[in-house]
């Protein structure tokens, strides 16, 4: 009965104050309540509109009996998995409640507004509980939900990182289950009593031998929901959270406190595990996760915590707000604040526990930092001997490690300075008020601030130093306005929805990030699948496939894909060349505006039987790559130029290499014919490796310090179409898993791909037999391949001079292995001529006539 009486007169105040952060963030969105179905939060090159997509995606699947986490409606025909959005529920709840009743726009933007409200009542409860003082948890919670890093990712549309509202609680929790006791502040008397506005007794003095308690199981449920908003808070938040508190508890040499964060931690993690052990193949294993960079550009600058926003109407005119946050206010703003700079120094100069929040603080600082230091927006470089050097930081020590090279941000340990220093606030203010109040010895439960005055002001110019962004002042008075872009759809993309002859939508250009997600907002309309599409960050869809079917524009290619309709996207599309060719190959448009075109893709009037392909080059990695598609199975032969030998460099198809090479292995050119073992779309990339360093010691050589690979472009591709059996086995795992015969009067061209279960070393040596009617040989090659890797790949083409008096009649080619020096052949497991003597036939030809 009393723990519902305590809660039944917490409860009214606590609504209040919720309310009171609910306008708050009305405020700090402004003008997003007055059009809050028709705009979105943030910038345009944000992900409010992805992530909304992902909120309509729940209430559609609920409403059709779709599953939740598997996406048929993306990558069509084959959909994709949509498992990571498993792992962040609070990123989308309530919006997807919200949007049963609700247009989705105004079901997005409504959890933006309440999620932050619930930020600042959260961190309020945090530092009330700290001071006992509500003035002071009332600006810590103004502090911590307007604080610029909170902000930035609302503008950024980062919906799940502005789900910060288990952080301050998960804090709390934590400093209880470690025992932490309320220090004295100077010249304050703290009362030993119970604590107020609790469900549940607890006395922040009273320590509990227990090592599993009530606090352990509440700190465990917080730990486990940090998480759900944004899996990467573990490392953003938790971790240095954790870190720094364990730290502490080993200094005070306090091991059953110790214990009991070690307990609440394996559980947190062991829950955690249980939940996301389906995101994980998904999320390790899929390189639209790993293969992302960022670490350095969005980093903090040096300069950041004295940087405002270059938008603000005083701090704007400051040249160097531009020079440091540069493009980066979505995820570099971590600005401490004039208003809550100074109220941390208080705190820090007169009350003790306040230097612990001010050790967390230096410690999310540093991380934010990233793994060099950057200063105006830029690595500072130190030259040392004749070489320009970077200044590594701490977290370059962890950037590399699993699970961390997936947290690409490392601003986002802002979150957690801004904790900090909304907690500094709080301590800083309870060392005011009692200044202000002019008693030296009053009760923490009897202190008020000398005027109610003296908090709203404090709590204004924390609202507008932190405002990071403004109109442009109309009358002389600026006006907080977030950026805020178009919702709307046009009726012509809802109209595709009722066409039963649509199977599914193509948008172009695909591999345009913004235009990417513009497609998966269009999809809310349109309702029907896509042939690209995402979960995040990237398609996982080939981009072979995408890129052919763009930049042909085939109408046989697109009806094959499914495709029915392409929707170009007009303001991505560089100089109107995607336009100018869907008009050419598909006709007029039926809707066309600013921003997007609709066609319908006619019926083919050609079979899709011709080879396909499209080079692309990547400077930033050196890579070469064909696009292909094959009508079928087959080989096909490629040409490699090199103008500067290599160092090293691989050839790959579909991301399994299948032959490297060492500097001044082959020629100015080198003839290669590479297996596509299925009809379809395929990635050939050349990718250069080693490359030598710009500068080197007086002593030391380099073969070349700039390759320049390139395909040769025949005017006519040649390729031969070739069937792909199961295949051939040899003991000591070898597999030929492909073969082809190119034979002309004088030359034998043996195309062989070789698969290896087991490493293979210089002493295997692969052979290559030309047999005739009577099993003479007339033609052979006996090489090692050198050293191959278990799990690896190698193809090669063995050409072997024919005789040329060579009779008519039928020749066999077989292939084999052997070991040396002892010639003791592979057995072939697998029944095919030859294998009771240890090889495998692979063809045959047929000489006609003599030379």
């Amino acid at each position: 009965m009393r723990r519902m009486s305590n809660l039944r007169r917490a409860l009214p105040l606590n609504l209040a104050l919720y309310g009171l952060y609910l306008l708050v963030a009305v405020v700090m969105t402004w003008p997003l309540v007055t059009q809050i179905s028709t705009l979105f939060a943030g910038y345009p090159f944000g992900d409010a509109h992805e992530m909304t997509r992902h909120i309509w995606w729940f209430k559609h699947a609920l409403q059709m009996g779709q599953p939740l986490i598997f996406q048929p409606l993306l990558g069509y025909p084959d959909g994709m998995q949509g498992v990571i959005l498993w792992s962040d529920p609070l990123q989308f709840f309530p919006g997807w409640l919200f949007a049963f009743f609700m247009p989705l726009p105004a079901a997005y933007n409504l959890f933006v507004l309440l999620t932050l409200a619930l930020n600042g009542w959260a961190a309020y409860w945090l530092v009330w509980r700290l001071t006992e003082v509500r003035s002071a948890g009332l600006l810590g919670g103004l502090a911590f939900m307007t604080a610029p890093v909170i902000q930035g990712h609302l503008s950024g549309g980062h919906g799940g990182l502005l789900v910060q509202w288990p952080l301050p609680l998960l804090a709390w929790s934590l400093l209880k289950v470690t025992s932490y006791k309320l220090p004295e502040i100077p010249t304050l008397t703290l009362p030993r009593k119970q604590g107020r506005g609790l469900p549940f007794n607890f006395s922040p003095l009273t320590f509990n031998s227990r090592l599993v308690t009530l606090d352990s199981l509440l700190a465990t449920l917080f730990f486990f929901l940090t998480a759900l908003g944004h899996t990467l808070q573990l490392i953003y938040a938790v971790l240095p959270l954790v870190a720094v508190l364990g730290l502490t508890v080993m200094v005070r040499r306090d091991w059953r406190a110790l214990f009991r964060l070690i307990v609440v931690c394996a559980l947190g993690t062991g829950l955690l595990v249980i939940f996301l052990l389906p995101v994980f193949s998904s999320t390790f294993g899929t390189s639209a996760y790993t293969a992302e960079g960022g670490g350095v550009e969005f980093s903090a600058d040096l300069l950041g915590i004295v940087t405002p926003s270059f938008n603000h109407p005083l701090y704007g005119q400051l040249d160097y707000t531009r020079r440091v946050l540069g493009v980066n206010i979505v995820e570099g703003s971590v600005y401490v604040g004039i208003i809550a700079g100074l109220l941390a120094v208080v705190a820090v100069w007169q009350v003790k526990a306040a230097r612990w929040w001010l050790v967390l603080a230096i410690v999310a600082w540093v991380l934010a930092l990233g793994p060099v230091l950057k200063v105006f927006d830029q690595p500072v470089t130190v030259n040392l001997g004749g070489y320009d050097t970077y200044l590594t930081l701490p977290y370059a020590l962890v950037y590399n490690l699993p699970g961390f090279s997936l947290a690409r941000t490392p601003g986002r340990f802002g979150f957690l300075l801004a904790l900090a220093v909304a907690v500094l606030v709080g301590y800083g203010w309870t060392v005011v008020s009692v200044k202000l109040k002019g008693s030296r010895q009053s009760s923490v439960a009897s202190r008020q601030p000398k005027s109610i005055l003296a908090v709203v002001i404090v709590g204004l110019f924390i609202i507008f130093d932190y405002q990071s962004f403004w109109s442009q002042p109309s009358y002389g008075v600026p006006t907080p306005s977030l950026p805020t872009y178009s919702a709307v759809i046009p009726q012509a993309v809802y109209d595709v929805a009722r066409r039963e002859d649509v199977r599914a939508v193509f948008d172009v250009p695909w591999d345009n990030l913004l235009s990417a997600k513009d497609a998966l907002w269009l999809q809310t309309a349109h309702e029907k699948p896509i042939i690209a599409g995402q979960v995040t960050r990237r398609t996982p869809v080939s981009p072979a496939k995408l890129t052919i079917l763009e930049q042909t524009l085939n109408p046989a290619l697109l009806r094959e894909s499914g495709a029915d309709v392409v929707i170009v996207h007009k303001q991505y599309d560089a100089e109107g060349k995607l336009l100018a060719s869907a008009r050419q190959t598909l006709g007029e448009p039926t809707f066309e505006d600013a921003q997007i075109a609709l066609f319908n893709v006619p019926d083919a009037t050609e079979s899709v039987d011709t080879l396909q392909i499209i080079p692309a080059f990547s400077t930033i990695t050196d890579e070469h790559t064909l696009y292909v598609y094959a009508p079928q199975a087959g080989w096909l032969n490629v040409v490699l130029n090199h103008h500067d030998a290599p160092p090293r460099f691989r050839v790959s198809v579909d991301g399994m290499v299948l032959r490297t090479w060492a500097a001044n292995a082959f020629a100015y050119e080198m003839p290669l014919s590479l297996p596509l073992a299925t009809a379809g779309y395929h990635t050939i990339t050349t990718e250069t490796l080693l490359r030598c360093p710009e500068k080197l010691p007086a002593a030391a050589t380099c073969a070349q310090a700039a390759p320049t690979m390139s395909y040769e472009a025949p005017s006519e591709w040649v390729f031969d179409p070739a069937a792909f059996d199961a295949p051939v086995t040899f003991e000591r795992g070898v597999a030929l898993a492909g073969s082809h015969l190119e034979v002309d009067a004088e030359r034998l061209g043996v195309d062989l791909w070789w698969q290896f279960e087991q490493a293979r070393g210089e002493g295997d040596i692969r052979f290559v037999k030309v047999l005739d009617a009577e099993g003479n040989q007339i033609a052979g090659d006996d090489h090692t391949l050198g050293v191959q890797t278990a799990g690896g790949a190698w193809v090669e083409t063995v050409s072997l001079g024919l005789p040329a008096d060579l009779s008519a009649g039928e020749y066999r080619v077989f292939v084999g292995w052997y070991t040396y020096p002892d010639l003791t052949r592979f057995p072939v497991l697998t029944a095919v001529e030859g294998a009771a003597d240890g090889m495998a036939r692979v063809g045959t030809f047929t000489i006609t006539s003599q030379p």
